[in-house]
């Protein structure tokens, strides 16, 4: 190699490593300070961590900085296993025989290691249980719909707390995840205990409750043969790649009736599709929908996720958010289905848990100007300020979000300079006591305010299923022919659907990058 040459080389490598990108990014506005990565780990496809905050109850994993799905530290599994011991209601969830946790990698800065159970801090998975209730025939099989036999496909594993939801309230489910990466199966399974052993279980007849398979899910749809194996009562669309995309080849009517192929008749398709109604990524959703339609699931819901306190009378046709579409080829529209709806209505998610022991509490700086409110530092945890000064809490003012809530979700608020200034006193005292962690953002001498944050994670699950199931019983909003219109381009005249431009996706004109930006 040449003398110029070389000198470019280790040029290269020096800039390398100062500008090198930071896979964890544990620092900014609006996160947790208290963060720490479990694990860390590279493929082909992504570069992914799992993230813990002791203080916002959560295991996340991240593909880059895109969250791929959060679990709440507690309740532990170990929680949900004491519990199973005296509540029928969770024995499923009780191990003969715990698998042995791999140990945290070199970055982990705590003691302790996450050992999370089955209450997802991620809105959108809460609403799995869908695509298993509405299926009428499902439904009337059993007196209780949590006893229900189910054969269900997951596209995407994440975290896999969607699948955790699934096993928590079906134990009678069997369910096959297919995912392209092995390395994200790798990480989940050496760091979620319950996950891993999920795998090791059987339903009585020798099914595997929880299998799980490295491939590209277009291949595994197309050469599953249903005259073999169990048609898929449910197939739920979860996959996303490290730039939060569906990958193209996933969202085509090709590949939807291929699914459908592979379905029982009257087998429920769920997707999760991030877009909006009118917004900038309308055609990512419009389309995504007419392209189910079109492979043949003509009845179409589709389940807004509202935003934490979001009153379902203040939805947003522009906002950008999670989409929960469910659709088939049998009948799913309340008039329709009552039955199925009714036990939307009456469902309840993880009953065996009780509201107010899974709580977490955080403070930020913020500033307020022009009537709106900015984050402008990173979620401090509640605790170094509490400890310090116990009457803090009770000195700032309540801001009511939706009084209708149901208390999942408490915000108070002061802008009163002293406290602002006591509270950033505390939390240098706080890092400097706990030098792993960043209290970017503390030290502002712009701020004009601080906020106090509480979540009720369990409160919160139920609020979400209560908003986005009642939301959706407005079919003239939220179903397939108020939203999209027909599938077929003859018919497509003088449209007063609300995605009046909705695309078709197939094979040969797919889903376009250009779409989901």
């Amino acid at each position: 190699m040449k003398p110029l040459a070389v000198v470019l080389a280790l040029l290269a490598i020096a800039l390398g490593a100062v500008f090198k990108d930071d896979h964890y990014r544990l620092q900014g506005r609006g996160l947790a300070c208290d963060q720490g990565a479990l694990a860390h780990s590279e493929s082909v496809y992504t570069s992914m961590t799992l993230v813990a905050s002791p203080a916002e109850h959560y295991l996340q994993l991240r593909f880059f900085d895109k969250v791929e799905g959060g679990l709440c530290l507690q309740p532990t599994w170990d929680d949900l296993i004491a519990i199973g011991k005296t509540d029928p209601r969770l024995a499923h969830l009780v191990p003969k025989e715990r698998p042995v946790m791999v140990a945290p990698g070199a970055h982990w800065p705590f003691s302790w290691q996450p050992d999370p159970g089955t209450l997802s801090n991620s809105g959108y998975v809460r609403l799995f249980p869908l695509c298993l209730l509405l299926n009428e025939r499902l439904g009337h099989s059993v007196a209780d719909v949590r006893q229900l036999r189910a054969n269900v496909l997951v596209v995407g594993l994440g975290s896999s707390v969607g699948i955790l939801q699934l096993a928590h309230h079906f134990p009678n489910a069997a369910i096959t995840v297919v995912d392209i990466d092995q390395k994200v199966i790798d990480l989940v399974t050496d760091h979620v205990p319950i996950t891993k052993w999920l795998t090791t279980q059987t339903l009585p007849d020798g099914t595997p409750r929880l299998r799980l398979v490295a491939q590209d899910a277009r291949k595994f749809v197309k050469f599953y043969h249903p005259e073999s194996h169990p048609r898929f009562d449910a197939v739920i669309l979860d996959a996303y790649t490290a730039g939060s995309t569906i990958p193209s080849h996933l969202m085509t009517r090709e590949f939807f009736g291929e699914c459908r192929t592979a379905m029982s008749d009257d087998g429920i398709m769920f997707a999760n599709i991030i877009g909006s109604y009118t917004g900038v990524k309308h055609q990512v959703l419009g389309g995504a929908m007419r392209s189910f339609r079109a492979a043949g699931f003509t009845s179409l819901v589709n389940f807004p996720l509202l935003r934490p306190a979001e009153p379902p009378g203040a939805f947003d046709d522009n906002g950008e958010r999670n989409h929960l579409v469910v659709c088939s080829a049998a009948k799913l529209l309340p008039k329709d289905n009552a039955a199925a709806w009714e036990r939307l209505r009456a469902f309840e998610l993880f009953p065996e848990l009780a509201p107010g022991a899974y709580v977490s509490r955080q403070y930020c700086l913020i500033r307020e100007a022009d009537g709106l409110i900015n984050t402008i530092s990173g979620m401090l945890p509640a605790e170094a300020i509490d400890v310090a000064e116990p009457g803090f809490a009770t000195a700032m003012k309540t801001r009511v979000v939706d009084a209708s809530a149901n208390q999942a979700y408490r915000l108070s608020d002061s802008t009163d300079h002293a406290m602002v200034a006591r509270a950033q006193r505390f939390a240098a005292v706080w890092g400097a006591a706990n030098p792993y962690a960043t209290i970017n953002g503390w030290d502002a001498t712009d701020a004009n305010g601080i906020t106090r944050q509480e979540v009720d994670w369990l409160l919160a699950a139920r609020e979400t299923w209560r908003t986005s199931t009642t939301i959706a019983r407005d079919i003239t909003r939220h179903g397939g022919d108020a939203l999209v219109g027909p599938v077929e381009e003859s018919e497509r005249t003088n449209p007063s659907w609300t995605i009046a431009d909705a695309p078709l996706f197939t094979d040969q004109q797919p889903n376009a990058d250009i779409l989901n930006h």
